[in-house]
């Protein structure tokens, strides 16, 4: 699901906030048909540089020409100069890029090209981590929502495991060799719709990264004296160079998180707090979530990029229009930005709210009284009947719905996702993840630190 916030109502919230040096295309209906007609114009070559094409090209698959035009937006952003590193979320990546008829050798050297646009001295490509504790309880809920209905047809099962010559119980021991990684006659769509088959998909897709740095180092592609890492669903993750591969063993607080997004993240915080910049590589709007719900703590950092598939956001200009008000007001307007639902909370919107009102609550100066309080400069209190009381004037039509959570627990919730996002949990201990907040009987209230502990964040393990 992502940030549940409309997309025009976001980019209306986050204008000026685009990290473009001039606007490829118009907004309106013609949207479409104006990216389908710079596609066709518009080729990009080994290196992602871009060139004008003289005679019109023949037809190319959609997946081929979004490519190209993702690829054409990217040229005109106003990417870091200096040496700086990209962050790849994997899952989402591959999602992308990873069609039927096209080998896992093919997508991972597109995934590793797309993150080598901006030329960054280090390439991190993150995967989920496949233990489960290292996920809130609440993942598990999730998972079984968000796969409700879809599960592998018995005759699509017997059709892949006929292909690969192996049963179900064996899958996660297969051998992954490079004949594999340029098979096209698997259906990579087919094979995320089961759990233990995902996890396998994964592995394979971790090992062709792994092929296609190799070949891209040989061609010369990335800078002189780059990386890249994979992080693969172990806590352990493989460094190549133009010299060496090796494997190196999980020192880092980001290693231990489960969910591919919250490692990404926690990773991109720990090279700006050490004053590289970052170029962030995903489709899920969850990371522009995360530099909100940061914003309370986060002090002035390098500069920091956001590509979120065909739109590249600028986080520093996204921290910017909260780093001028108080922490207070920047934990609020966090707080209330997560009204639109995530995949931890439900949107207000199913308690019968309106999406034009809620947008205003972001904007600290529209309510009086903030559910929020900050108690000294480390701990903060969040007290229920404060936020019911900034609701008590918005209009509201439930009608005969009722909503999947009361109010009181939909609010509760977004107290927990400004926590999770916010890596508000982190402590000296490295927790992987806040508990759900439980608030005092009587007072309706939570107090919990919204400054995590930066050392541990830092924390290199070097």
């Amino acid at each position: 699901m992502g940030w549940g916030i409309a997309k025009d109502a976001r980019e209306k919230h986050l204008s000026g906030c685009h990290a473009l040096k001039r606007q490829l295309v118009s907004a309106g209906k013609s949207m479409q048909t104006h990216k389908k007609k710079i596609a066709r114009d518009i080729i990009h070559d080994a290196t992602a540089c871009l060139t004008l094409k003289q005679k019109q090209p023949k037809p190319k698959p959609k997946q081929k020409q979004k490519q190209e035009h993702k690829q054409a937006e990217a040229s005109n952003c106003q990417f870091p100069t200096e040496l700086h590193s990209a962050v790849v979320d994997a899952a989402a990546a591959f999602r992308r890029v990873a069609f039927t008829g096209c080998s896992a050798l093919r997508a991972a050297t597109s995934v590793l090209k797309t993150a080598n646009i901006s030329k960054p001295q280090k390439i991190s490509v993150l995967f989920d981590l496949s233990d489960g504790c290292a996920y809130p309880p609440q993942r598990a809920e999730l998972h079984r929502q968000r796969y409700a209905g879809k599960h592998l047809a018995y005759d699509d099962a017997v059709a892949i495991f006929k292909k690969l010559k192996c049963k179900k119980e064996d899958i996660l021991t297969y051998p992954i060799t490079r004949p594999l990684l340029l098979r096209t006659d698997l259906d990579w769509n087919l094979l995320f719709m089961d759990k233990q088959l995902k996890r396998f998909v994964f592995k394979i897709f971790a090992t062709a990264l792994k092929h296609a740095a190799v070949g891209m180092f040989a061609a010369n592609d990335f800078v002189s004296d780059g990386e890249v890492h994979v992080w693969t669903q172990t806590k352990e993750h493989t460094c190549i160079t133009a010299s060496t591969i090796k494997s190196v063993p999980a020192t880092t607080l980001f290693s231990m998180f489960g969910e591919g997004d919250l490692r990404c993240y926690a990773s991109v915080l720990q090279m700006l707090l050490h004053g590289t910049p970052v170029v962030l590589h995903s489709i899920d709007t969850d990371f522009l979530l995360m530099v909100l719900c940061a914003a309370p703590w986060l002090p002035a950092i390098p500069k920091y990029m956001i590509t979120l598939s065909d739109t590249v956001y600028d986080g520093n200009k996204i921290l910017t229009r909260f780093m001028g008000k108080s922490e207070t007001d920047k934990i609020n307007s966090a707080y209330w930005a997560l009204a639109f639902g995530t995949d931890y909370s439900n949107p207000l919107t199913n308690n019968g709210y309106f999406n034009k009102e809620i947008i205003q609550l972001m904007n600290p100066a529209s309510h009086c009284r903030r559910p929020i309080t900050l108690l000294n400069d480390t701990d903060a209190c969040f007290d229920l009947k404060k936020a019911l009381f900034v609701l008590k004037p918005l209009r509201c039509s439930l009608g005969k719905k009722v909503p999947k959570d009361s109010l009181q627990t939909t609010l509760v919730k977004m107290l927990f996702c400004l926590q999770y996002y916010g890596l508000m949990f982190v402590d000296t201990e490295n927790t992987l993840f806040p508990k759900m907040p439980v608030l005092d009987s009587k007072s309706c209230t939570f107090t919990f630190k919204y400054k995590p502990c930066i050392t541990s964040i830092t924390n290199t393990g070097q």
